[in-house]
């Protein structure tokens, strides 16, 4: 079964604002909310968006 989480979990993990995860959703960086909630609450998958964490880890190190 999948653990999802919400807005704010996503941006501690990503290190972004929300603004950013909504640019990132509309320029298809992010993928869409994996559910919507009746009040509006967006939650993705917490595997999924650990994996893009640990991408944009292994990213930055390659810069440096």
């Amino acid at each position: 079964m999948s653990e999802y989480i919400g807005m704010t979990e996503v941006t501690h993990l990503l290190g972004v604002s929300e603004q950013t995860i909504r640019n990132w959703i509309t320029k298809s960086k992010l993928p869409p909310p994996a559910v919507v909630s009746a009040k509006g609450w967006r939650l993705w998958e917490k595997d999924d968006i650990e994996r893009l964490a640990q991408e944009r880890a292994n990213q930055k190190k390659e810069v440096r």
